[in-house]
C-alpha cells in the first residue's frame, strides 16, 4: 500500500506553506485541514487557512510524491528540507 507526500500552497503567491503526508485522497485531506482550522486549532497553518477562508480563498493542495507507507516519514522529511 502507498501514501502521498503533498504540499499546501498559498493560492495567491503559490508559495509552499506546508508539507505533509497522507494515505487519504488529496481532496479529502484538504477538507480535513480546513475543518481543523474552522474548529479553532491553534497551529500556525490553521491560522493561515482561516485567513484564506475569511477572504474566500482556499489553500492549493498538490501531490509531490507517492511512496510506500513505510517510507512516508523519510520522504516527508526530505521534502521539508
Amino acid at each position: 500500500m502507498s501514501g502521498f507526500i503533498y504540499v499546501l500552497k498559498d493560492p495567491q503567491t503559490k508559495a509552499i506553506r506546508y508539507v505533509g503526508q497522507t494515505t487519504s485522497q488529496l481532496p479529502k485531506r484538504l477538507r480535513e485541514h480546513i475543518a481543523t482550522a474552522k474548529r479553532g486549532a491553534k497551529w500556525h497553518n490553521a491560522n493561515w487557512i482561516r485567513e484564506l477562508l475569511a477572504n474566500d480563498l482556499r489553500p492549493i493542495i498538490e501531490l509531490v510524491e507517492e511512496a510506500e507507507i513505510d517510507k512516508l516519514n523519510i520522504r516527508e522529511e526530505y521534502w521539508i528540507e
